[in-house]
């Protein structure tokens, strides 16, 4: 039981929306742990103020995953900020003027790369790749998949990407991921109201146990539908 309890004491949780203080006061000279990363990211920019190590490699990942973002962190005195540029040329802005999909995703980063010193327990993000584009979800996923061998700390994913479910199964059919690593679980609403939630398993080759039927085929069933319509104005 003492063990169990110090496991649970370990517990993160990042909830979606997340709402990171884009102004906010200078910490002290303490650093603050990313344990105590808020529910909803709030404190993120004190937690990289007080971590130079932590700014610097959550700055390199945005630099290179997110076509050039350039993010830090800025002490004017008793207040800090958190700024946003696109690319070294352009003009800085604050974080709360630099678009949802950087801020939904910076408490994500943030957690994600510390996750290898966090110690026993468990890490559970909402919906990671909220309000981002698309092509930036295989970054986000990469960055996940990373972070996994982070020593007894499980990583709990809710998401609707399906960028990050091929991301994953690709890790396992090359190889860089054991298929007994990863589970996922679909969770669907039954007809009485209550939800069911089905194990679904990835072999080393990256296929899926009993994947329910129509998921993630919308796009495959309208590109069909747009080779359909070319052909029958070819036709024409």
């Amino acid at each position: 039981m003492d063990e169990l309890a110090q496991w649970s004491a370990g517990l993160r949780y990042l909830a979606s929306p997340r709402r990171p203080q884009a102004l906010f006061a200078t910490p002290g000279g303490t650093a603050e742990a990313v344990e105590g990363l808020a529910h909803d990211g709030a404190n993120v920019g004190r937690i990289l103020a007080a971590d130079d190590q932590r700014r610097l490699a959550v700055r390199e990942w945005f630099h290179e995953s997110l076509e050039k973002v350039v993010l830090d962190v800025r002490e004017q005195g008793p207040a800090s900020f958190i700024e946003v540029r696109q690319g070294s040329d352009a003009g800085s802005v604050m974080l709360d003027q630099a678009g949802q999909g950087i801020a939904q995703v910076l408490p994500v980063v943030a957690l994600a790369l510390g996750r290898g010193s966090a110690g026993p327990g468990i890490d559970v993000i909402e919906h990671p790749e909220a309000e981002l584009h698309p092509a930036a979800h295989a970054a986000v996923a990469e960055l996940l998949l990373k972070s996994v061998r982070a020593p007894g700390r499980p990583l709990l994913i809710e998401t609707h990407s399906e960028m990050i479910l091929l991301r994953t199964r690709r890790w396992v059919a090359e190889g860089r991921l054991d298929p007994s690593d990863v589970i996922v679980y679909w969770i669907q609403q039954t007809d009485d109201g209550h939800a069911s939630v089905r194990p679904i398993s990835i072999s080393r080759s990256g296929d899926l146990d009993g994947w329910p039927d129509g998921v993630f085929y919308e796009d495959y069933e309208e590109v069909l539908a747009i080779r359909r319509a070319a052909r029958r104005g070819a036709g024409a």
